[in-house]
């Protein structure tokens, strides 16, 4: 049974669904001869994958059944050498636990985990025609305090070095997929010279895909396929009827979202007026092009599938799908379940990056703290919390120690009398209203969520990686995050305004983007190179961490302060100390020096957040920035509500 997650759209309280699972991803180590050969760079970590691919021996799967005593109708490969195990019956938590501790258990095995459900992250629609999101100061005399990311003041900085924004870089959406809409579909990457194929497929599922019914029975993988198109993700009572307990009532969603071409819309949209919806919308990358990877649909997708989708999106081989001939420099996923970053997700995200692609991911929309989001919670990841229209916390946002804060709406603004806004996040549709119809068309929808304020971000670090290729300078995961945390907007924490406390949610440590100081950032100021750009403390974090800054720069950098603030506005709360350090004010750090700071927090709050900012004479530049926050007592992340399959869906990242 597919169990739907509590959504970031919903935002009510639900009770927790019935478990049940019936799909694992397992990985076995390189043999000793593999090591042996891969020590000797006598084969390649792509040569060794391949061979990783092969179906499980006969042998492999019999010690599989033995070990666990269960029965296996089939596996496949992904595209990290792993395997994913189909169970001939559902289980439950308690068994699925055990079923992974006995496989485990083999030495051989470097890891076994469930295969997740993952969904996308939406809240109900609302047409609203003004773009405040992409504005520095929207003019809007009813509301004049509304504003957002400041793309309006970034692509102005960008004519200035005739440079278009998001020029020559490929952002992949993993997501629902395309439409063709007229706003967005000529900077769709094609898959070849005149093709109207956009993008890939995989859906693993054929009842999640929406290419059969929900009565299908029959367990038969659809392969990876060619073209993203979305077909739908609606999911009707009679199909949770007939489905013989595959879809849970919680997956009902009467129409379509069309989230996929929503998100593709705040990247890419191709044209903007603030009066009408006719004129479409402007997107913040606008230069940019999309590949869109379809691996969500009927109340979500499969951790495997999504999986194949990134490492497709980045040029990695995938099992039976073609190799993408325009690799992404960006990877956005305005989706997410509940738990734990599984090993399989780490893995991959890990692989991916380490080519030098950005994945950005939704933080959620559970009002929750962002430790308990998953992927927002994994390593190496840009995750994104949002605000509404006065760079306020979004009520609905996860909290803690997000990366950044972008423009995801929030319904609880008033309408505006001048433009008849509410606040959320207007973008593309399709005019269908539940399965995709080439006889419709486009159009425009108001949504909220952390899944439209990460189409935002995506669309800024588009801008970003297309000044420093054109500067002819590199950029990672961790240079990217320096830039937009340092160049962000820290309200005063009195204000409240990176807080959603007064929804029982918590603070942000991180700031709200500002997209034209971050591209000025990128091409002007020389950053300091942290260790880690977040330290968590609390729960079984160690009290005393350190982070130590490195100069990668050709010039040197003059060090004139090092500050921590308390960004959650509990001012009776001890903040973080400095208890050593070897970086001091007025100290110059060389081309290849470093300095090192031992930090420590003992309060057991999990709501307090704060900021290790340095800053460099003599403009007061600021070189570094680290995000802290405190988990307090030790979070244990919840087991997702899944079943069919083990249905921690992603959902739609609004």
């Amino acid at each position: 049974m597919l169990n739907k997650l509590l959504s970031i759209c919903v935002l009510v309280m639900v009770s927790s669904p019935s478990f049940a699972a019936d799909r694992l991803i397992i990985k076995y180590k390189p043999t000793t001869e593999q090591s042996k050969l891969l020590s000797t760079a006598k084969i390649s970590i792509k040569s060794l994958r391949q061979q990783e691919m092969k179906p499980l021996s006969i042998i492999q799967r019999h010690k599989i059944t033995k070990d666990a005593n269960i029965q296996i109708s089939k596996d496949r490969a992904i595209a990290n050498g792993a395997h994913v195990l189909y169970l001939a019956n559902d289980v439950d938590s308690a068994k699925l636990t055990q079923i992974i501790q006995d496989i485990q258990s083999d030495p051989n095995v470097e890891y076994v985990v469930e295969d997740r459900i993952l969904k996308p992250m939406i809240t109900a629609p609302q047409i609203n025609p003004a773009q405040w999101d992409m504005q520095a100061n929207f003019n809007d005399t009813t509301n004049p305090s509304w504003f957002g990311d400041n793309f309006t003041g970034a692509w102005s900085y960008l004519s200035t070095q005739n440079l278009l924004p998001g020029n020559g870089v490929t952002v992949a959406v993993i997501d629902t997929g395309y439409t063709p809409h007229p706003n967005i579909l000529s900077n769709l990457q094609n898959l070849a010279t005149g093709s109207e194929s956009y993008g890939y497929q995989f859906m693993s599922d054929c009842r999640i895909a929406g290419t059969c019914t929900s009565a299908t029975t029959t367990n038969t993988t659809l392969l990876p396929q060619s073209n993203g198109l979305d077909l739908g993700d609606y999911v009707t009572q009679s199909d949770i009827n007939n489905s013989n307990g595959f879809f849970a009532q919680d997956c009902l969603s009467a129409t379509s979202s069309w989230h996929g071409t929503h998100v593709t819309g705040t990247i890419i949209g191709q044209g903007y007026d603030a009066m009408t919806m006719t004129g479409g919308v402007k997107g913040g990358a606008y230069s940019a092009k999309v590949i869109p990877v379809r691996v969500l649909g009927k109340c979500g997708g499969y951790t495997s599938d999504i999986i194949n989708g990134m490492y497709w999106a980045a040029g990695f081989v995938v099992p039976n799908a073609t190799i993408n001939p325009n690799p992404a420099q960006v990877i956005s996923m305005s989706l997410g379940g509940t738990g734990s970053c599984s090993t399989a997700q780490q893995d991959a995200i890990n692989n991916i990056t380490d080519t030098g692609v950005v994945i950005v991911v939704a933080a959620g929309n559970s009002t929750a703290n962002v430790s308990t989001a998953t992927p927002a919670n994994c390593s190496n990841v840009i995750s994104v919390a949002a605000n509404g229209p006065t760079q306020s916390l979004a009520y609905y946002s996860n909290w803690g120690n997000t990366t950044i804060s972008a423009s995801g709406g929030d319904a609880n603004y008033g309408t505006s009398s001048q433009y008849g806004k509410t606040g959320k996040i207007l973008s593309t549709i399709w005019s269908s209203s539940q399965a995709y119809s080439a006889s419709d068309s486009g159009t425009y929808i108001y949504y909220q969520g952390t899944s439209m304020a990460t189409p935002h971000v995506s669309a800024a670090i588009a801008n970003i990686i297309s000044v420093l290729n054109n500067a002819s300078k590199t950029y990672t995961t961790a240079s990217i995050t320096q830039i937009l945390q340092s160049t962000a907007l820290y309200p005063d924490s009195s204000s409240g305004k990176n807080c959603n406390t007064a929804y029982n949610g918590g603070c942000v440590a991180s700031g709200a983007m500002n997209v034209e100081s971050a591209i000025y950032y990128a091409l002007n100021v020389n950053l300091l190179s942290a260790s880690t750009n977040s330290l968590i403390f609390g729960g079984s974090n160690s009290t005393m961490q350190n982070v130590t800054f490195t100069n990668n720069n050709n010039d040197p950098i003059t060090l004139e302060s090092m500050v921590i603030t308390d960004t959650d506005g509990n001012t009776q709360s001890a903040l973080p100390s400095i208890v050593t350090t070897t970086c001091s004010s007025g100290q110059i750090i060389n081309t290849g020096e470093s300095c090192t700071m031992n930090i420590t927090w003992q309060s057991t709050d999990n709501t307090l957040t704060a900021l290790l900012k340095l800053t460099s004479t003599p403009n007061s530049d600021v070189v570094a920035t680290i995000t802290i926050s405190n988990n307090g007592v030790l979070i244990t992340p919840t087991t997702n509500p899944t079943s069919g399959g083990g249905c921690s869906m992603i959902q739609d990242g609004n």
